[in-house]
């Protein structure tokens, strides 16, 4: 399994408060001392960017645009508050998403702030092929509907040792899974989501094309075994 972390402290629930629209609400009169002990140096934007960015899962430049002006216009500081929680910054301005994950080092071992949720195999699966449809549209918007997605991830029952009605009930929890963690962002049309393009970050295209091989292989080696099965199936 793959170890995910779109929400690092698991509080980025429907029922937190949505950061974006605070900070579009009236701004304090001391734009740095926001209340009487408050020793913070941060301004009130830069302090809501820190917040969703420790929240997680990211932050976008369109969807949360008050957020990424801040972040752009305080990235050093940003930088440094997340560094000294073990944590770093890492931000695409061409695809205009950013967000912070567990400082890597061989220098030492660190504390692992941000909490990773496990994937499941089809959860894997699943990102990868919606990895491999941004990669396909490049710089453009990508958009995808469940049943497309699920028409080509088809194939891999046979990994999973699932009839067909408990195959599709997975797919749907792993779909599900992934509009929580803003991987499929709703949109306009109500079938279809498009494809977060944090997903380039997370999955460089040398990981993404080696889980893939690995993937292919798995699947060779299953078919065999499902095609055995169905001709004792019908033996019987």
């Amino acid at each position: 399994m793959t170890d995910f972390a779109p929400d690092p402290y698991g509080i980025a629930d429907e029922d937190s408060p949505d950061v974006a629209f605070n900070l579009a609400a009236e701004a304090p009169l001391d734009d740095k001392r926001l209340w009487p002990e408050d020793t913070g140096t941060l301004p009130f934007d830069a302090r809501c960017a820190l917040l969703q960015l420790v929240r997680g899962p990211y932050l976008h430049e369109k969807r949360d645009a008050p957020l990424w002006r801040a972040l752009l216009n305080h990235r050093a500081a940003l930088a440094s508050r997340l560094a000294d929680l073990f944590l770093e910054l890492c931000v695409d301005q061409e695809a205009g998403v950013a967000f912070a994950h567990n400082v890597s080092t061989d220098e030492r071992e660190v504390p692992k702030a941000a909490r990773s949720n496990a994937m499941t195999l089809l959860d894997t699966i699943m990102v990868l092929t919606l990895r491999k449809e941004l990669q396909m549209g490049g710089a453009n918007r990508v958009f995808i509907g469940q049943g497309e997605l699920f028409e080509q991830l088809a194939q891999y029952r046979n990994l999973t040792k699932q009839d067909q009605s408990g195959y599709q009930d997975r797919l749907k929890a792993s779909w599900n899974r992934l509009v929580d963690y803003r991987i499929l962002i709703r949109s306009d049309a109500e079938d279809r989501f498009e494809i977060s393009p944090v997903l380039k970050l997370i999955f460089g295209t040398e990981e993404a094309e080696a889980v893939n091989e690995e993937f292919e292989r798995m699947l060779e080696l299953a078919q065999p075994l499902a095609e055995g099965g169905d001709n004792n199936a019908e033996a019987e």
